[in-house]
């Protein structure tokens, strides 16, 4: 009896400090979720944001997206061929990149605080490291949005309130590859699901103290969109941006600079003769051409011998015209003798007028002097795809800095 009650004590001896020792190890794990597990501060961001042109299945092979600009006083000399005024800035064709990108943002901590960027993220740890965890961010984020009303596309800082599902699994670095997923269960998921991320964690005196989650939101892009959902919604996926302003150099619009506006001179190397600028004068010369080269009598030709019929030949038109006092007009009532100077009957020379804005305050007396002409941009919204490659620093928050 005394051996048999030996060996029972024996046994409960031995499972006791079997026991003990499994607990021990599972304290030495920590969390089952292991480093990423805890609440975190935003500290650090960037977003390499690339944006392209993505024209809808059902638009015609033939769409075009294009800036226009019409003139400010158009409506109210041109009447009803107010359009014939209007100027092409810009011109974007499909999967061609979105004017103004890539755009590369980037804040460190101070920049983050100064812009009212604020984000905590808190992730929760699993039952196991089989299943998954639950995370939220709070706070405030950048992101691009635009009002579909006036076309205007811009950076804003909109409050998040996001939660959903997160995994986690770790190499001999101890660098985590982290998946994102939304949880019906838990709400809307404002951040975008992933299963690609990056975790890699920073150590201070045998400590996690920060770590960086680096991904590539792509839930904006009709294409890569498939490497992490199962379906596209034109409806709720599609994003769209806009452009109601372009840059602005010397007082005209231009392909780059640093100052934008929606109001300006149009300025090109064709309009030499009137300084750079698109005037009064140059405008009439070149709405005439359109309607004398289909003239049945007398209609413009290739009179310059250069193979088009372009500005070059409507001058010589209408140095013809003045030299035999026909008194030719243009189609919005400007006198040929006005636009072109035929002093020298061997050298037309086109009248520059872009020594000052044009001016109706007198009607047709003022107008007669021509002068720059002033250009409003029209608003265009349009659709893209996007990726946003995220990179971001978090610091580890402890009770102490609550």
């Amino acid at each position: 009896m005394k051996f048999n009650k030996f060996k029972i004590l024996t046994l409960i001896v031995t499972s006791f400090v079997l026991f003990s020792a499994c607990e021990d190890d599972d304290k030495d794990k920590g969390p089952a979720l292991g480093d990423i597990v805890g609440e975190w501060q935003l500290v650090g961001l960037t977003g390499d944001y690339t944006r392209t042109i993505a024209y809808l299945p059902d638009w015609p092979s033939d769409t075009t997206i294009d800036l226009t600009a019409s003139w400010n006083y158009a409506a109210a000399i041109l009447g009803a061929y107010a359009a014939a005024a209007d100027q092409t800035l810009s011109s974007w064709s499909d999967d061609g990149v979105a004017p103004g990108f890539p755009i590369a943002a980037s804040f460190s901590e101070s920049e983050l605080i100064a812009s009212g960027i604020d984000m905590v993220g808190t992730f929760f740890d699993a039952a196991s490291a089989e299943d998954a965890g639950t995370y939220t961010v709070n706070g405030t984020y950048p992101t691009i949005r635009t009002n579909l009303t006036t076309c205007a596309t811009a950076f804003t800082i909109p409050q998040i309130s996001d939660q959903g599902d997160y995994e986690i699994t770790y190499d001999i670095n101890n660098v985590g590859s982290l998946t994102l997923a939304g949880d019906v269960n838990l709400g809307d998921q404002v951040l975008p699901p992933f299963d690609d991320g990056e975790v890699i964690f920073h150590e201070e005196d045998g400590e996690i103290h920060e770590m960086e989650i680096n991904f590539l939101d792509r839930d904006a892009h009709d294409e890569d969109y498939a490497e992490i959902q199962t379906s596209w919604s034109e409806d709720d996926d599609r994003v769209i941006m806009g452009v109601n302003e372009a840059y602005i150099v010397d007082g005209a619009f231009a392909a780059s600079g640093e100052a934008m506006g929606d109001s300006a001179y149009i300025m090109s190397p064709t309009l030499v003769p009137w300084s750079g600028y698109l005037t009064w004068y140059a405008f009439n010369i070149g709405a005439e051409i359109s309607v004398k080269v289909v003239a049945v009598k007398n209609p413009l030709t290739d009179l310059s011998g250069d193979g088009s019929i372009d500005a070059t030949d409507m001058i010589i038109y209408m140095h013809a015209d003045n030299l035999a006092s026909a008194g030719g007009a243009t189609a919005f009532g400007m006198p040929y003798a006005l636009l072109v100077n035929s002093t020298n009957p061997a050298a037309p020379v086109p009248v520059d007028d872009s020594g000052h804005d044009v001016d109706i305050s007198g009607g047709a007396t003022t107008l007669a002097a021509g002068g720059k002409m002033t250009y409003i941009i029209n608003p265009v919204c349009f659709p893209i795809n996007e990726l946003i490659d995220f990179k971001s620093t978090w610091e580890a928050v402890h009770d102490d800095d609550h």
